[in-house]
């Protein structure tokens, strides 16, 4: 998320604080936008606090944990019977529809109960940042929401797990029961999410909480598109969607998203709205951290020399295939 937002490469970015490098959110706040983010930050407060002017009902962490979660309960000689993880298994009862085991579900009083997602509560939000700036049409903005799902605990409303149910489940082609061998994190926790080895059942429970909890957001997204559209917005708004990575759930028995395999790298990388051809797709071998000088180009806004990567803009507007410009891909002596 540094390299994000500060189009920085792993080493030069600042780590998880960002240094003192000008942040998507600060420079186009400078240049006269308006800006938000809600959601997912996970690059401590301070940055966020220099990158927005104004923050949503937030939680800054990286990620969410069911009530029950406790790393001690990873151990094969663990009670895992109240745990999110290592299932399904003997004696786990967790189920991704409690709205009684925290993780995603997030106390709210006006929810009829009691509870709404976090992907239901970051597109609220959002919704209300869109509708006020609705009503200043000559003020430009950036908004930034970053979902928590699909991240685990892979948690829904039980209508999205009945989209998929069990005996409908289908295994991936690439399916084994256990990696065959340690590819560098084979036991890491995202490792640990379900038991050795992959059974069919197993898998079938995964990836029907995966899609789940996926359908789910994507429905929330579309509700941020729906206020776009009724005031007139989406005509003038650059959208883009990306992910941090793709999971394994199950493919080549591995759960998690440490590997280097194509379910995990090639992510998703869309953009839409003004000055985008609409209906291109490239298959130009591109990094998604070229978002902060891709986007400043297409708004028109002075992205800073400490930009490393170059701006994905010739390929959005031209004839898909090209190769990027090379601007700003090898770090200078010394940084």
């Amino acid at each position: 998320r540094a390299m994000l937002h500060t189009g920085r490469m792993q080493y030069h970015c600042g780590g998880e604080a960002c240094g003192d490098y000008p942040l998507l959110g600060q420079e186009f706040g400078r240049q006269g936008y308006d800006t938000y983010m809600v959601g997912k930050w996970h690059n401590f407060e301070a940055s966020q606090m220099r990158s927005f002017k104004k923050i949503g009902d937030n939680d800054q962490g990286g990620m969410f944990y069911s009530s029950t979660f406790n790393f001690t309960k990873l151990h094969p000689d663990g009670d895992l019977t109240q745990s999110a993880y290592l299932r399904p298994s003997p004696g786990n009862v967790w189920e991704p529809d409690d709205r009684g085991r925290a993780g995603h579900w997030l106390e709210h009083e006006a929810a009829p109960t009691g509870y709404e997602h976090s992907s239901t509560r970051w597109t609220r939000n959002l919704i209300d940042y869109l509708k006020v700036q609705s009503e200043k049409p000559e003020q430009p903005f950036l908004a930034y929401c970053a979902f928590h799902a699909p991240h685990d605990p892979r948690q829904a409303p039980t209508e999205y797990l009945e989209k998929y149910p069990l005996e409908d489940g289908e295994l991936p082609p690439n399916y084994f029961p256990e990696h065959p061998f340690d590819q560098g994190d084979y036991k890491l926790r995202d490792e640990q999410l379900a038991p050795w080895p992959r059974t069919e059942h197993v898998v079938k429970v995964h990836r029907q909480e995966y899609h789940a909890i996926l359908t789910h957001m994507d429905m929330e997204l579309g509700r941020v598109l729906d206020p776009l559209d009724a005031t007139g917005q989406a005509e003038n708004t650059l959208i883009v969607f990306t992910a941090a990575h793709g999971l394994a759930v199950g493919e080549h028995g591995l759960m998690g998203k440490q590997n280097m395999y194509d379910h995990s790298v090639r992510v998703t990388l869309i953009f839409a709205g003004p000055r985008v051809t609409q209906g291109k797709t490239c298959d130009a071998l591109v990094y998604q951290h070229s978002v902060y000088a891709t986007v400043a180009e297409l708004t028109g806004v002075a992205a800073p020399d400490t930009v490393q990567f170059p701006s994905l803009a010739p390929l959005i507007r031209e004839d898909a295939g090209a190769e990027p410009p090379r601007r700003g891909l090898t770090p200078r002596v010394g940084e």
